[in-house]
């Protein structure tokens, strides 16, 4: 369903060269900048579709889960998909278990890479009660230790703007260049120019 609801063709707009072959039966996604959008009608209006993809990024996507969890969509794997709860029940049961005798329900935090093309990246799962304790001891520390919170905001903004700096130079070169490109191609424009100006016209001479 998910795949279904992120699908840009039934908003009108279907990308060619978007995967590209690397074997006999195996397909690979090429980068963004090099699909090409192709128009194909359309079964809903594109703001719709971008309506869409804003909820199903958001926290809620109008479902409701099976159980409450802790890092309940705040939560990725390293391979950048995303990661959710998941239960299990026992399917044990002891032989002189009453009627009304509980299994047992184990919780985990699991990746969902396994649902997308390229399949499961491979990491294991990890139990949601230890992950948990980590996260509220953690805050614990944080809400005794205001200081350390202050710390951590200060090193942040720090470093983000660091990265803005560094990216701002990177924008400077890149236009930098651009602007030397263009420079160049207006050379090479005018010395076209003027060598077909210089070109002499001999007139053919036809004898009988």
């Amino acid at each position: 369903m998910f795949v279904i609801l992120g699908n840009e063709t039934y908003a009108g707009i279907w990308y060619a060269f978007r995967w590209k072959r690397v074997g006999k039966a195996k397909f690979q996604q090429r980068p963004r900048e090099e699909w090409r959008p192709v128009e194909v009608p359309s079964i809903v209006s594109h703001s719709m579709w971008e309506e869409v993809q804003r909820k199903l990024q958001s926290r809620h996507v109008g479902r409701e889960g099976k159980g409450t969890y802790l890092l309940s969509s705040r939560i990725s794997c390293i391979c950048g998909s995303s990661a959710r709860g998941a239960r299990n029940t026992s399917q044990y049961i002891p032989k002189n278990a009453p009627p009304d005798y509980q299994r047992k329900v184990y919780i985990w935090y699991r990746c969902c890479s396994d649902e997308r093309v390229k399949g499961f990246c491979g990491l294991p799962h990890f139990q949601a009660k230890a992950v948990d304790d980590i996260v509220w001891s953690f805050a614990y520390d944080l809400i005794k230790n205001p200081e350390k919170l202050l710390k951590g905001y200060r090193d942040l903004q720090e470093e983000c703007s660091e990265d803005a700096e560094r990216l701002s130079s990177q924008i400077d070169t890149l236009t930098q260049k651009i602007a030397e490109e263009k420079d160049e191609l207006k050379d090479l424009q005018e010395q076209r120019t003027r060598t077909q100006s210089k070109t002499v016209k001999i007139p053919l001479v036809y004898s009988r």
